[in-house]
């Protein structure tokens, strides 16, 4: 069975880690001429992926795994891909640690009937 605390620390290392360094994208686009075009994309998906693993740890807090999952795939990639690899990488692997509900209750019936 995953380990959860292990999950939550691993999205919050992965979101401090996307807005450090898209910070420091938005730094050094911000020092090029052409550049100051592109600054609003690394801090909409900066804000956008914190805004996302905030919701998540509130939904991880309740006990609702599979909607932190869900909620955390498309921003973990977006991150990933356009902001910062190792800490949309590391929001990916925790979000793919979360336990699902449903397969635990299913365990917890088969133990019951036998």
């Amino acid at each position: 069975m995953p380990d959860i605390s292990t999950a939550k620390q691993l999205i919050h290392i992965g979101n401090i880690l996307n807005l450090v360094i898209g910070a420091l994208a938005i730094i050094s686009l911000i020092i090029t001429t052409y550049g100051i075009i592109l600054v609003p994309v690394p801090a909409f998906l900066m804000w956008w992926t914190n805004k996302k693993v905030k919701a998540a740890e509130e939904l991880i807090e309740k006990g609702n795994y599979k909607g932190a999952k869900d909620l955390l795939i498309i921003p973990s990639i977006l991150s990933l891909l356009f902001v910062s690899f190792i800490g949309g990488l590391l929001i990916l692997i925790g979000a793919i640690m979360l336990p699902d509900k449903g397969g635990e209750e299913k365990k917890e019936n088969v133990e019951v009937i036998q």
